[in-house]
Order: C-alpha cells, then structure tokens, then sequence
C-alpha cells in the first residue's frame, strides 16, 4: 500500500472513530426511523412484551441482517445507490482499513437499518457498547484478508474468505454482513471460485465520494493523478 491510499484510508478510519457521524447523522436518522416505524412498533409491542430481552436481541440481529443484504444487494444493481457503495470498492488494497472506507450517505442509511428493527423491537436502548465492539470486529474480520472459511459453519456465517469474493469477484455475489444463508438461500453464493488476487469494482460509477474527491485532491499531486489515483472500472 503506497502513502497516497494510507492516507486515504486513515481520514476515513478518523471520520468512523472522531464520532462526527454520529454527531452529525444520528439526530436526523432517528427521527427518520422514528417517523416511520412508531406504528408497527405499537402494533407488535403487545407481542414483544413477552418475549425476553435475548429472544429480542437474536430477532433485531436477523431482521437487520436480512435488511442488510438486500440494501447491500439493491446497492449494486441500481446506478444511483452504487455511485455511493462505489466508495467501499474503491479500495485497490483490500484489507481491515477497507471496513471504514464508506460514503457519508451509506453510513446513514446502514444506522437506519440498524435502528429499524432495535426501534421497532424496543431494545435500541438495552444494547450495550460490547454489542457494537464485537459486531464491528466482526466486519474488520471480514475485511481482513485472510482465508479463513470457518470450516462447516461456511454456509452460514460470513467468512474472511466468503467476503473477500465479494470485492475481488467481477460477479456481483457474496452481499451478506454476518449470515452467509442469505446468499445461499437467494442464489448468489459461489463458494467453489477462489478469490482472485485484486479487488474488483463489479459495476462502472461515474464520480467518486465527496471524501473520496477530498482524499484525492489533498493527497495527490497532479503530475502523479493517472499513475497513484487511477481507479479501474468495468463497463456497465
């Protein structure tokens, strides 16, 4: 990795940890959420009060993964919502730091989609820090590199080695966060591939990010713009 891409990757690793999103993005997010769930959490709340907090939490994990997928899936089928997902893909050295590389917007949407079934299963205050450590240590887990399948469990949970196809793959395949049954059950896990070496965009953005076009303006000489920030696209 040369200094122009840990540069890159170190302003996003400090917008993710510094909080500004969640200064900035939180406030508006909830009340989206809020605006939108409040009567389905009132039409299931005499349902959920009998389910214990655990039972909830296991529910609020699957409903947002599930949510997930399809979110990250629509990200690469429409134009529009790929001109941001670009963003994550836009990586030329995959790896952990790839975890943070996001569009503004995609942070907002995936607190919204995290916050939807916590809002509407009544738990969004009862998850502790821990949750939130392990489960992002889980994604820098994935995005590590490493070929990791986790053995049986392969079809079910998301491995090092199950997300790394994602990125390096030319076929859009492999959208699931935490649980692999979602591309096996829909049809776009390909688990007999083995992941090229190079990290490949699947679909042709026509712009970069706003921190993106920051990140190359403020780090890249314009001698050095075609050789140190050329991104590789395939056609539409």
């Amino acid at each position: 990795m040369n200094s122009i891409r840990m540069r890159a990757n170190a302003i996003y690793l400090l917008l993710y940890a510094s909080g500004i999103y969640g200064l900035v993005l939180w406030p508006p997010v909830r009340g989206f959420v809020t605006i939108i769930a409040e009567p389905l959490r009132r039409g299931v709340a005499p349902v959920l009060v009998h389910l214990p907090l655990s039972v909830r939490c296991v529910v609020a994990l699957i409903v947002f993964d599930a949510l997930a997928y399809w979110v990250h899936r629509a990200a690469h089928a429409w134009p529009l919502l790929w001109r941001v997902h670009r963003v994550h893909h836009s990586d030329p050295d995959f790896g952990p730091m790839t975890t943070f590389r996001f569009h503004v917007l995609e942070i907002a949407w995936r607190m919204a989609a995290q916050l939807l079934p916590l809002y509407i299963l009544g738990i969004a205050a009862s998850i502790p820090s821990s949750v939130w450590a392990v489960l992002l240590a889980f994604n820098v887990l994935a995005h590590s590199g490493l070929r990791w399948t986790f053995g049986p469990l392969r079809g079910a949970i998301v491995s090092p080695a199950f997300h790394a196809q994602h990125h390096r793959s030319e076929t859009a395949m492999h959208f699931g966060m935490f649980f692999a049954v979602w591309d096996v059950w829909f049809g776009t896990a390909q688990r007999s591939k083995p992941a090229s070496q190079t990290p490949s965009i699947t679909r042709s953005p026509a712009a970069f990010s706003i921190q993106e076009s920051i990140t190359r303006r403020c780090f890249t000489r314009s001698t050095e713009r075609t050789t140190k920030c050329a991104v590789t696209v395939s056609p539409t």
